[in-house]
């Protein structure tokens, strides 16, 4: 009996056959329907996963139909799952639709749907062009450091020192880095600074914004932060300058209150950092508790002093302290942060109405453009006209490495993948990996393939199909026994605050498939040692090691990874003067 839901999540970890699934289940589609390759799409992350998985289902569609014996085993995959799936029998048909299937891919092989996700927006964003007012011809720009290098060089060449608005901005930057004890290397500072136009979260904040950059609406914004700060710390100021006057001339001793220095001394220091606050003494004070130590303290007339000190004043000080933080602190700490940033985020506008020229003049859209662009075509059009209009009369979508999808391209993808589910009854399959997400630095939000698209997809969500790949085929039995203890250690002794990442966890132990072969596992760490260089112990420790496994494995079945080029390097040269082969 088919199976109601045409939503498909693989759980894929490293090494259990991901590549070949995904191939499998293309062949599934196009053994059943052969004339149905081309309303398939597979979308991938890299080009070279993209060549893999074209090479790899044209290899199996060949090895099919040459009968080959290494291909038996998927071939009684593909014929048991479609029988369970949908009750019914391909056998049959099987030769004759992976011959059709095969042939149709190779004479119509640019209709072979099988691209990265930014080669699939580019194809829907050139097609929609001209509603999106974009360049005819235009070109998608890979190197977006330069195009921001050259916008903020654009925008330095508009200082000047007639001192007009934008240039009295630059020159309160430059002074803003001296007071923090940055830089004054203004340039370097933009240009790092301006990089964070280009990351999601910042797209994803302007997408609605209409307004045209203002210096001037900055300018007033500063004024009026400043103000509310001012205000804010002048108040405290005032009180605390009145109080510390008070004590001066009562010659009063802060340190015999309750608890000495800890409370009413510590909480004038506290207000004058502009930061007040009632530790658990000075709540006790004022919650009518001793005032001094009793035990302690004997001398009637600094007793009387002190209750005098607290009655008179002290309290109605603190009170009224606390009374104003209360009512103006969420506005102070607000204004105090965006004050910070202001000068920052002022001239990330001016850079991006710099870059938006750029491309303009020079006929091109950045690759970081491609996510906000398909994801506000999605927003705005009908998803029938957008098949329409790109050309994709798509019913089957396989989407790989799911968990380095941003938010951005799954609001761009979600249309599409709810127009397949609901109106076209196609198949939605997503595969992926939170313990992989490998591409968070552009945005990748793994925690999409543990339950983050449910609400989306909240009417296909309770009949989806979930499927855990658990063998892992790739790596030798030690390592696959070492990963799962490793992560089944954490999850049995470290208390993980973060449910999902304790969700994660819950699924990570494999199965050993590679007997065959023995591998192996070493862990340790290395002191640091003051009479020797913390490199050179580690170098050694690595050679050391690589000796040890010589006489039971070839130099070609070793790697070395390391943190960065320059330690690589290192190792490298190492190895090589001590007779080792590097590649």
């Amino acid at each position: 009996m088919e199976i109601s839901s045409h939503l498909i999540l693989y759980r894929a970890s490293a090494g259990s056959g991901k590549t070949y699934t995904l191939a499998k289940e293309f062949l599934k589609i196009v053994i059943q329907n052969p004339y149905d390759y081309n309303k398939i799409l597979a979308v991938t992350f890299t080009r070279k996963a993209t060549e893999e998985m074209k090479s790899r289902i044209v290899s199996y569609l060949s090895l099919l139909e040459k009968k080959d014996k290494k291909m038996e085993s998927m071939r009684i995959a593909i014929i048991r799952e479609i029988q369970e799936a949908k009750n019914i029998d391909i056998s049959a048909s099987f030769d004759k639709n992976v011959s059709i299937a095969l042939q149709l891919i190779l004479h119509d092989y640019s209709n072979f749907n099988i691209s990265t996700i930014d080669s699939f927006f580019q194809g829907i964003i050139r097609s929609f062009a001209k509603e999106l007012d974009l360049p005819i011809g235009m070109e998608v720009e890979l190197d977006t450091d330069a195009v921001v290098q050259q916008a903020v060089q654009a925008m330095l060449k508009e200082y000047k020192t007639d001192k007009d608005p934008f240039s009295k901005w630059i020159e309160e930057y430059l002074y803003d880095l001296i007071e923090e004890d940055k830089s004054w290397k203004v340039e370097r500072h933009i240009s790092k600074l301006a990089k964070q136009i280009l990351n999601e979260e910042y797209q994803l904040l302007n997408m609605d914004k209409q307004q045209q950059f203002d210096i001037e609406s900055y300018k007033n914004v500063l004024q009026e932060l400043k103000k509310l700060v001012t205000d804010y710390r002048k108040k405290l100021n005032d009180l605390t300058h009145e109080v510390n006057e008070k004590i001066k001339a009562d010659s009063l001793d802060l340190s015999l209150f309750f608890q000495g220095t800890r409370s009413v001394q510590s909480f004038i220091n506290k207000t004058k950092e502009y930061a007040p606050e009632a530790n658990s003494y000075v709540q006790k004070m004022l919650g009518g508790g001793d005032l001094y130590s009793k035990s302690k303290l004997k001398d009637v007339f600094a007793i009387d002093q002190l209750q005098n000190a607290w009655n008179g004043y002290l309290i109605y000080y603190i009170n009224e302290v606390l009374t104003h933080k209360q009512d103006h602190q969420k506005r102070y700490n607000s204004a105090d942060i965006v004050l910070k940033n202001i000068y920052s985020l002022a001239l990330l506008e001016f850079i991006n109405v710099k870059i938006k020229e750029y491309k303009a003049n020079e006929n091109l859209i950045l690759i970081s453009d491609t996510n906000q662009i398909i994801s506000l075509i999605a927003q705005h059009e009908e998803v029938p006209f957008i098949f329409e209009k790109s050309a994709n009369f798509l019913k089957y979508i396989l989407v790989d490495e799911f968990q380095d999808t941003s938010s951005l391209q799954w609001k761009g993808m979600l249309p599409l993948l709810l127009e397949i589910l609901q109106n076209i009854n196609g198949i939605v399959l997503i595969v992926g990996d939170p313990k992989q997400s490998i591409y968070r630095w552009r945005g990748g939000k793994m925690e999409l393939i543990m339950d983050g698209i449910e609400p989306d997809m909240i009417y296909h969500w309770e009949k989806r199909k979930g499927i855990s790949l658990k063998e892992n085929y790739r790596s030798a039995k030690e390592i696959v026994e070492f990963n799962n203890a490793f992560f089944s250690g954490i999850k049995n002794t470290i208390e993980l605050q973060n449910p999902f990442f304790r969700k994660m966890l819950d699924d990570v132990e494999q199965e050993i498939i590679k007997t065959n072969n023995t591998g192996f596992v070493k862990c340790k760490w290395l002191e640091k040692n003051k009479d020797k260089e913390e490199d050179d112990e580690q170098l050694k420790e690595v050679l050391e090691t690589i000796q040890s496994v010589h006489n039971t494995r070839k130099y070609s079945d070793i790697a070395v990874l390391t943190r960065n080029n320059m330690h690589g390097a290192a190792v490298a040269n190492y190895l090589q003067e001590n007779q080792i082969p590097v590649v």
